[in-house]
């Protein structure tokens, strides 16, 4: 019975070495035996051919239950994982409780069936493996016979020559063929380069002449960009030259606009001062033609208001020089005055802080101070 992976590593060992003694055997015995050896020889031939393609049929199913096997653990498994984690949650009931026994009972199903295919391919390895020994055995029976046969005609080892020669001519052979496919395969490859160089120069053909075209027209169009930008050149700086002169035109207007405005407005001023200087003129002449029009209730006329006012203004002024005077000759008396006030001013803050300090710091002390006095904003003495 097949457990494990290195049980069936040995098993292709062992059915491998089990052909290539059989291929000798075979080679060797092949120009020596009776056509009823030979016939047997045959028998046993198509048996081992049998039973290889059998035990590669059997292996190949082998290893698929063996996949389906450990995806079903890996199923298993994780079935495990989703049952712990849903422990403590809801409970399946009604059509998910049925979709999920549904999908229990399939996987039942299934699971019965690879086991039994997994049963029966157990028992032809078995057979397989009961096979192989009794093959084996006869292998060696062979053997034996073909070795004494050999000593017998005095050639003993031309077995094993002939199974060289064999290998070296196999190996000839594979090296012969894997020369000739690398060549091949190197002319393939050359050949698919040339002919996607030609496929591509085809395809490039039309792109070129079309390029070339485009390389013509671009050249012309840039001659006649060329001849068109100078004369937008030309065009421009005329154009700006122009617009320059207008501006100068229009500065030169517009100064001029300025200082016509500007004795417009003077004009106009020196107009409304002039109306004014006509209008009080009339109403002067008015005033002094003895209508009985006055002014105001103190002055009748203009030239009395005036005169009013320069009185007034002179009066103001003479006063004004009066106290300048007064000012000017009380000075100095009064500067020393200030002197004196604030050294007095000084004395008598000194004298002030100098009690209080006797005061807050020698309450004995009041007694020689009997005749000192000190008001709210005052010193007595």
């Amino acid at each position: 019975v097949v457990s494990s992976a290195g049980d069936l590593e040995g098993l292709n060992r062992a059915v491998y070495q089990l052909e290539k003694d059989i291929q000798e055997i075979e080679d060797k015995a092949r120009p020596k035996l009776s056509p009823s050896e030979q016939q047997s020889l045959g028998l046993f031939r198509q048996q081992a051919s049998l039973v290889s393609s059998r035990k590669e049929k059997i292996l190949q199913e082998l290893q698929a239950l063996q996949n389906s096997r450990r995806a079903l653990e890996d199923q298993l498994a994780l079935k495990g994982g989703e049952l712990n984690s849903r422990q403590g949650s809801k409970i399946l009931r009604g059509e998910e409780f049925r979709q999920y026994a549904n999908s229990l009972r399939t996987k039942s199903t299934h699971y019965k069936k690879l086991k039994a295919e997994l049963m029966e391919l157990r028992s032809e390895l078995g057979v397989v493996e009961r096979t192989a020994d009794v093959l084996a055995l006869k292998s060696d029976t062979l053997n034996q016979s073909l070795a004494s046969m050999e000593t017998a005609k005095g050639i003993r080892g031309f077995r094993d020559m002939k199974d060289n020669l064999v290998s070296i001519s196999e190996n000839k052979a594979e090296v012969d063929e894997a020369k000739n496919k690398t060549l091949e395969e190197l002319t393939q490859v050359v050949s698919e380069f040339v002919t996607n160089i030609r496929n591509k120069r085809n395809r490039l053909a039309p792109l070129i002449l079309e390029l070339r075209t485009t390389r013509q027209n671009a050249t012309m169009q840039d001659g006649e960009l060329q001849q068109k930008k100078e004369l937008y050149d030309a065009l421009c700086a005329e154009l700006n030259s122009a617009n320059a002169r207008l501006q100068a035109e229009v500065d030169e207007l517009r100064e001029e606009w300025a200082q016509s405005e500007s004795v417009y407005h003077r004009l106009g001023c020196q107009l409304t001062l002039l109306s004014a200087h006509s209008k009080r003129a009339a109403e002067e002449a008015d005033f002094r033609g003895g209508g009985g029009r006055r002014l105001s209730d103190r002055h009748k006329t203009y030239t009395e208001l005036l005169d009013d006012q320069i009185s007034h203004n002179e009066a103001q002024t003479r006063e004004l020089r009066e106290r300048r005077k007064a000012l000017e000759d009380t000075y100095p008396e009064g500067v020393q005055q200030m002197r004196w006030f604030r050294d007095l001013q000084t004395l008598l803050e000194g004298k002030l802080s100098s009690c209080r300090r006797l005061h807050s710091g020698h309450p004995g002390a009041s007694s020689g101070l009997a005749g000192v006095e000190v008001g709210v904003d005052r010193l007595v003495l």
